[in-house]
């Protein structure tokens, strides 16, 4: 197919894509024989598209290569293929995905071509997606068939290949074109992500549509999120008089399907918009235009929705480790300490994962959340942080891991903003008992062995960013019925408790991970009995009893 293709002079491209039409039919009859020759010839096809893209995206190659490649496109994805069927979806993927790449470079020098050729290419799975969408809107009602947004699941994909590599990088591409037309753009370089905003622009009534017509289901929202999501990846600051949109619907898509996308949308909003979300000005460079103010209320919003919806599941599970009140009660017996239900841990992976990213981008986003101190009923921070003490004795390694890691940042970024804030430190305050009871429960009993070291990681960060009040959260922690149990029985009892508790409260502070690393393995008989191991931490002449 390389020697084919007419990389100047006057061919008009149709060599290549002639070539990918009769793959299918040069191979006998044999079902799978065929998918993986017409697949291998796709992705010949894009890898030629790769190498080539200064002559295949140059003149009228383009629009003649999306032009002959357009029927292949056409007729539906379909998985089971005979001689002369349309091709499958991971073929369409490679064709759509080297024409995409043709479209960036070529957007580079001329705006107005690459926006027709993306048109063009997007047009194939938009009409049929037009049309499923109908068919959808016709069921009288019913839920759309699974079958039938299966078949919207893969025009979306569709899109999403096509637009992908439209992105705000000109340089990247710029390095792969040569001459006059190069020297040109340097002078006065367009953005490629013009033609992408344009032609999201024009799909955009019929994206909307996807929510309503595909209700419920999992795989369509997933789908559509997917390409709003590149859409902000490669558009950047361009689509910021979108990004409300964008963030609502995805917002109404995750309330109807707990679609993982929509975490996935707004932690990339994050990253890209989060360093100027709070800047009044753009930052020096051209990298950080500030948002409007309508993008910080829309990302307000779509935390606040996404938190309410995630932490559902922990707060009001069946046997959750319930939060501990600020004040101290006279007895724990209050404190569930049966095996917590793990709801949907993959969705809350994903969820604490986001709040990471928007601690790390853009931590006043999230602490604006915090709501009023003296409010009878917490914001929404607040019921992050009775959601997450609940999941930190939870036994699954990768989400509870990830919880861990996000209270360890929100407790440092926290402490810090907690001087100027009385919400968020009000916040703080309220949290942490239920923090730090949690912690040390999973330190001693609930938590499995590869998670001791994140819960000694998680009770040094409460110790060093809130040295006042985390003595008193211990003492409270260790009152618990479950760690008196774990210190019975040989271990020392209270009196491994007391001592425990004065290391860690000792100023000038000790080796808080090796006293804690030492208690938990006298509380789970994985050490010598008595108070030895914990005694050798005792400084000289300290008043330790």
């Amino acid at each position: 197919a390389a020697a084919r293709v007419p990389v100047s002079g006057g061919g008009d491209g149709g060599n290549l894509a002639s070539t990918m039409a009769s793959v299918g039919r040069a191979v006998p009859m044999g079902g799978q024989e065929v998918a993986r020759a017409q697949l291998a010839g796709a992705e010949a096809f894009r890898n030629v598209c790769v190498h080539c893209a200064a002559h295949l995206s140059a003149g009228s190659l383009l629009p003649s290569l999306v032009a002959a490649t357009k029927p292949l496109l056409e007729g539906g994805a379909r998985l089971v293929l005979g001689d002369g069927s349309p091709l499958g979806l991971d073929a369409r993927v490679a064709l759509a995905e080297g024409l995409g790449r043709l479209i960036a470079v070529r957007g580079a020098t001329d705006t107005e071509a690459a926006e027709a050729a993306l048109f063009a290419l997007v047009s194939v799975p938009a009409a049929a997606l037009n049309a499923l969408l109908a068919q959808a809107r016709a069921s009288s009602g019913a839920r759309a068939p699974a079958e039938l947004c299966g078949a919207v699941c893969l025009e979306l994909t569709l899109i999403s290949s096509s637009i992908r590599f439209c992105d705000s990088d000109t340089t990247r591409w710029l390095s792969r074109i040569s001459g006059a037309a190069a020297t040109s753009a340097l002078a006065c370089p367009p953005n490629p992500a013009n033609a992408l905003i344009r032609v999201v622009e024009k799909l955009w009534p019929l994206l909307e549509q996807v929510p309503s017509a595909c209700a419920s289901d999992t795989g369509a929202a997933d789908a559509l999120l997917d390409v709003l999501t590149k859409a902000i990846i490669c558009a950047k600051h361009l689509l910021v008089p979108q990004l409300p949109q964008v963030l609502d619907l995805a917002t109404h898509a995750f309330a109807a399907t707990r679609a993982l996308g929509a975490l996935t949308l707004i932690k990339v909003t994050v990253e890209v918009h989060g360093p100027s979300l709070h800047t009044p000005a753009a930052a020096p460079g051209g990298g950080g235009q500030p948002a409007v103010p309508q993008v910080c209320e829309a990302l307000n919003t779509a935390l606040s929705r996404v938190i309410s919806l995630s932490c559902a599941a922990v707060l009001t599970g069946q046997h959750p480790i319930h939060t501990l009140n600020c004040t101290p009660p006279p007895s724990p017996s209050g404190v569930s300490t049966g095996e917590s239900a793990e709801p949907e841990p993959q969705l809350l992976n994903d969820f604490f994962e986001m709040v990471h990213r928007v601690l790390v981008f853009s931590p006043l986003t999230l602490f604006a959340l915090a709501g009023d101190a003296g409010a009878a009923s917490p914001g929404s921070l607040g019921q992050l942080l009775r959601a997450a003490a609940r999941c930190v004795t939870h036994q699954e390694f990768t989400h509870t891991r990830a919880v861990i890691s996000c209270l360890c940042l929100f407790i440092e970024r926290a402490a810090e903003r907690s001087r100027v804030s009385q919400p968020v430190a009000h916040n703080l305050d309220h949290a942490g008992p239920g923090i730090m009871g949690a912690c040390v429960l999973g330190l001693v009993v609930m938590s499995p062995d590869n998670l001791v070291e994140h819960q000694i990681e998680l009770l040094r960060v409460l110790f060093d960013a809130c040295p006042n009040q985390a003595p008193q959260w211990l003492s409270f922690a260790l009152q618990l019925e479950p760690v008196q149990a774990a210190t019975a029985g040989g271990a020392g009892g209270a009196d491994v408790i007391a001592l425990f508790h004065q290391l860690m409260a000792y100023q000038p502070r000790l080796e808080h991970d090796a006293i804690a690393r030492e208690f938990a393995q006298m509380c789970r008989k994985k050490a010598g009995a008595g108070g030895n191991g914990l005694r050798r931490f005792i400084p000289p002449l300290a008043p330790v009893q």
